[in-house]
């Protein structure tokens, strides 16, 4: 891994996998000023985020005004855009639809036709390789909720019957709150893209932050992998299920996505490497393994190309916002 690579992956798990991050916060902290400081100390913790939340958005709208506005470097990217896939550009504009769908912006062609377009990259400037896919630099593309898997749904289950149905989190963490059904659990809490629904969920998450500050039930997760891949391994048909699913849902995200374009760099600036790509589809899943180490990691090799997969807590291990993403 490179340093700007190293770089990107340190902030990438500071904002999204604080949990992780915070175990060795003093030592990723001093890793992460030493890389920048080897790199020119051009880049900070607080302008190089790697490319998510209000910084993504940032991005696309800065890059809309340099498509419509012909400044140098958007005249560089219409003209590749037409060398590359020959459209002709007319305008770009603002997503339309809500936060399910999965693309950025669109731009519309003399013609009037529309192409959905996927942005990715990062505020560091890196030249891009011919062989890279273009979510090398971005966030995932993929951020699948845990009740559209069928192994979400049985991880959830050995983690209730496991720690909450037995009672262990109410007598070790004094949770007054009565115990959830796995259903309510599951949806209001497992499903929930933010903090836990249920009065359990949020005393257990209020109580043990006040106890032991921003972190979660991280080492309990060694014991459910466990079980977890146990039960994976032994089922043939579980493996074909999720095989199915998972195969389903990224067709599906990706056939959205008419273009690519990925752009490495300060779009504030002049020294910005970008490259579009199009429409990536492929026919079938290859390959598919398995391995477990904090979370649940899957290698997915198509026809095409490979990808990865994790199913991982979202907000606190334990907490809320199981998920299962692609990258």
């Amino acid at each position: 891994m490179s340093d700007i690579e190293q770089i990107e992956y340190l902030e990438w798990l500071r904002d999204e996998v604080p949990d992780e991050y915070n175990l060795d916060k003093i030592g990723n902290d001093k890793m992460y000023e030493e890389l920048v400081g080897k790199n020119n100390g051009k880049y900070s913790k607080n302008n190089c985020k790697a490319n998510n939340g209000n910084n993504e958005k940032e991005n696309i709208i800065k890059l809309i005004y340099h498509l419509n506005n012909n400044t140098n470097l958007g005249i560089k990217i219409i003209k590749k855009l037409k060398e590359e896939f020959g459209i002709i550009f007319n305008k770009a504009i603002s997503r339309e639809g809500n936060r399910k769908s999965h693309y950025d912006f669109i731009i519309i062609d003399n013609n009037g036709k529309k192409y959905q377009v996927e942005h990715k990259g990062s505020c560091i400037f890196k030249r891009i390789a011919t062989e890279d896919k273009p979510w090398k630099s971005g966030v995932q593309f993929l951020n699948g909720g845990a009740e559209k898997f069928s192994i979400a749904k049985i991880y959830a289950r050995i983690w209730y019957d496991e720690y909450i149905r037995s009672n262990f989190l109410s007598t070790k963490y004094n949770i007054e709150s009565p115990i959830p059904t796995f259903n309510t659990w599951f949806h209001s809490d497992c499903c929930k893209q933010g903090d836990p629904g249920t009065s359990f969920g949020k005393e257990l998450k209020n109580k043990f932050r006040n106890e032991y500050g921003r972190t979660s039930l991280l080492d309990l997760r060694k014991k459910i992998n466990s079980l977890f891949l146990e039960k994976y391994n032994d089922d043939k048909t579980l493996q074909d299920e999720f095989k199915n699913e998972i195969n389903n849902i990224v067709k599906q995200v990706l056939e959205e996505k008419h273009l690519w374009i990925q752009i490495n760099g300060d779009l504030n600036s002049e020294e910005v490497a970008f490259k579009w790509y199009g429409n990536i589809i492929y026919n079938k899943i290859t390959a598919l393994s398995v391995t477990s180490k904090s979370d649940i990691n899957f290698t997915i090799q198509t026809d095409i190309f490979k990808f990865n997969s994790v199913l991982r807590w979202g907000k606190g291990a334990g907490f809320s916002n199981l998920r299962i993403d692609a990258k």
